[in-house]
């Protein structure tokens, strides 16, 4: 036989060889992870408890703040999308407005 066919039939039996180890040691995602038995919660939306009540009108400099209290029957994820904000920043804008009121009050 050519010595150059014998070197690339020894290259090809190399290369077998190297998938047959490569596949021995692979290792499927779902064996790589253990199961812990654990169910991660859902976040769910922050509410804010609110009272509807017609002869109180807040008027505050905040639109974000002012349209939480114009449109009581708005989720904060639903205030968010009408600003075009993320909700993390109606409800630390909300948060920094209470905090304002109650320190206001002390």
């Amino acid at each position: 036989m050519n010595a150059d066919i014998r070197a690339w039939i020894d290259e090809l039996k190399e290369i077998q060889e190297i998938h047959k180890k490569q596949k021995e040691n692979l290792i499927e995602l779902n064996n790589y992870f253990e199961y812990s038995g654990k169910i991660e919660e859902v976040k769910k939306e922050k509410n804010f408890k609110r009272v509807k009540d017609a002869s109180v009108k807040i008027v505050t400099n905040d639109p974000v703040v002012q349209f939480y209290f114009d449109n009581l029957g708005y989720t904060l994820k639903e205030i968010a999308q009408v600003f075009k904000i993320q909700e993390s920043n109606v409800s630390g804008r909300l948060d920094k407005y209470f905090k304002e009121k109650r320190e206001c009050k002390n």
